[in-house]
């Protein structure tokens, strides 16, 4: 688990929002490798073991029907260039993350491009590489809001609670792509769609209305 990234999670109990402090085991470079995750407010703690930080609090994530991982040409260059393009990482910074089958990503993405890349409940067939942040959850993601710049989600991890957690730790104009069959959060706006995937991006939220007074003539 990538240092920089404890503070862009949260407790999942139902309180106030609070950030997490990490109690550190040990260190690999400016990784956690083995430690913990604790919350000021409930006293909740969440392991982490190689890298993983698990959050499902005993719960076992529930299985979905298999899926290809993000089948298409099968060339993951063509892949990368794909998911590049579909969530506008032409410049590098900030953190990606890759849901399910979309994790099988993970290596070649940060190869490509300059981004911290937080790999969720990643399939089976996907390696954890050293140094590399994993995050396992249930059915809530524990994101701050605005700590995402993209995100993508494979058709294994396509729950309506997964795209909407992901929605809302997208930044304003960040994007999302997920399978087409599913169903765009509120709040994204869809930019294009092919027989594959949709991807949406992150709309301002709505300004508050204004009370206008009528001013009395003197």
């Amino acid at each position: 688990m990538f240092i920089e990234l404890v503070d862009a999670l949260r407790c999942l109990n139902p309180h106030e929002e609070s950030w997490l402090v990490a109690a550190v085991e040990r260190f690999e470079g400016r990784y956690i490798d083995r430690g913990s995750l604790g919350c000021p407010i409930c006293r909740a703690e969440y392991s982490i073991e190689n890298g993983v930080a698990d959050f499902r609090g005993g719960v076992t994530t529930p299985a979905r029907a298999s899926a290809p991982e993000l089948a298409g040409t099968g060339d993951p260059a063509d892949e990368i260039l794909r998911v590049r393009a579909l969530l506008d990482l032409s410049e590098p910074g900030g953190t990606i993350a890759l849901a399910g089958s979309a994790a099988a990503l993970a290596a070649p993405l940060e190869d490509a491009i300059d981004v911290t890349v937080l790999a969720i409940n990643p399939g089976a067939a996907t390696q954890q590489r050293a140094g590399r942040s994993t995050l396992l959850v249930s059915d809530r993601v524990p994101l701050a809001r605005a700590s995402l710049r993209g995100a993508v989600i494979g058709a294994d991890q396509a729950t309506t609670p997964m795209l909407t957690g992901l929605a809302a730790a997208l930044q304003v104009g960040a994007r999302l792509v997920a399978p087409v069959e599913a169903t765009v959060p509120f709040g994204l706006e869809e930019l294009a769609s092919d027989d594959r995937q949709w991807v949406a991006m992150k709309r301002d939220a709505p300004s508050a209305p204004v009370t206008l007074d009528r001013r009395r003539r003197s």
